[in-house]
């Protein structure tokens, strides 16, 4: 991956709870497997999921469709799909852990539903998937591409109101996030996403198959819980 992109403590926290999927471009920096990639989260009011509210984990890796304009209104967005696995689902490809990472005041965003809730939440979370390499994906050196993460909860978590929102990050690379509602047996349709308050670009909080120098990164920031089969 180009940089790690760390999460922003003080930004927005924008709604991954399924059926909103969200996605980020990044570039491929060394041809080979991913075998591993990393986000940071936090809870919609600090109401934290329990092990027995997650249904799966929805996760997608798409090919680049560039930028048509430039500086034009249209934007760069995933094309087609290239690898996909909904974690819970397939114990056979990997395992996932989540840990706390650090506190900071932060915005809950859902673009879905033109929801705006400044000063919502503190807790930011680290999410930690690690991917059998004989089912990972194959990616080429100079290849952009998409990563998408969704979470599904169950229904009573949902009616409880828990919702759980991928962080912003700081460290901004070629062109913003974006997102899209998920609908069964329809194509996607993505839409940019950008600062509710200011219109700025956002991008999102990740990182994939780190080199050394940033695992000691990813080792900061709290006490890992155990992990747990997907």
């Amino acid at each position: 991956m180009h940089y790690p992109q760390m999460p922003d403590m003080n930004g927005w926290d924008v709604r991954a709870t399924y059926y909103a999927g969200l996605a980020d471009d990044f570039l491929c920096g060394g041809t080979g497997p991913i075998t591993d990639f990393h986000i940071w989260t936090s809870y919609k009011g600090d109401v934290a999921l329990l092990p027995s509210d997650l249904e799966f984990i929805h996760t997608a890796i798409y090919a680049d469709i560039p930028d048509p304009d430039g500086a034009g209104p249209l934007y760069s967005m995933p094309g087609a799909m290239l690898w996909h696995h909904d974690w819970q689902l397939d114990p056979a490809i990997g395992t996932f852990s989540v840990r706390p990472w650090g506190e900071g005041v932060q915005g809950w965003y859902d673009p879905l539903a033109s929801l705006v809730l400044e000063e919502d939440h503190t807790g930011v979370y680290q999410w930690n998937f690690l991917i059998d390499p004989t089912e990972a994906f194959y990616q080429i050196e100079g290849t952009v591409y998409w990563l998408e993460f969704s979470y599904k909860l169950t229904p009573a978590a949902i009616e409880m109101g828990k919702r759980i929102g991928w962080k912003t990050t700081l460290n901004h690379w070629n062109d913003d996030a974006v997102y899209r509602e998920i609908v069964d047996g329809q194509p996607p349709v993505w839409q940019e996403l950008r600062d509710p308050l200011t219109q700025a670009s956002l991008d999102m909080a990740f990182v994939i198959t780190p080199e050394p120098a940033t695992l000691a990164i990813l080792l900061l920031g709290g006490l890992a819980l155990p992990r747990r089969r997907c």
